[in-house]
């Protein structure tokens, strides 16, 4: 159905629409979710393509669709490629949003599992563990969000008992 909105909108929408751009955010996010990878790669960066044509270089919600390409990347069984993006959108998001921004902070944690992937356990329960802390400060400590980086940093660290 996504495929159709998105369809419908591009022809009745402007392209930088924010409507438009949102069906398009979540055409790519729902081909991840249901494991088409590459596809939801291949529409995150024509997404990206188009945000960084029609908006300011540090346009927020740019970095936002970055995050979700390192995600996608982390998905496609491409940590190496998820790391590396990560990286950069929690340094340009932290740059122009603040290290506490719920955005930087979600993208961190993204960067916490990418991390954990390509087998960098001490880099993963490090970031883990700022992740979990800021959240904590940040949004409180029954936030969906601190319990998913919680959960997250404690099945990490009972895999790195087991080894």
């Amino acid at each position: 159905m996504i495929e159709q909105v998105v369809a419908d909108q591009k022809r009745a929408l402007e392209p930088g629409h924010p409507t438009l751009l949102a069906a398009r955010y979540f055409q790519a996010y729902t081909n991840v979710e249901r494991g088409r990878s590459e596809r939801g790669i291949e529409l995150f960066q024509r997404l990206i393509a188009d945000h960084e044509r029609l908006f300011d270089q540090d346009y927020p919600d740019t970095w936002v669709v970055k995050g979700q390409l390192a995600r996608a990347y982390k998905a496609a069984d491409r940590a190496n490629e998820a790391v590396q993006l990560y990286e950069h959108v929690a340094r340009e998001q932290a740059r122009l949003l603040g290290a506490d921004h719920p955005d930087t902070l979600i993208t961190r944690h993204g960067l916490a599992t990418a991390y954990e992937a390509v087998g960098r356990t001490a880099d993963a329960l490090a970031e883990y563990e700022w992740v979990v802390n800021r959240f904590e400060a940040v949004m409180g400590p029954e936030q969906t969000l601190t319990k998913t980086a919680r959960d997250d940093l404690e099945r990490a660290r009972r895999s790195l008992r087991l080894r």
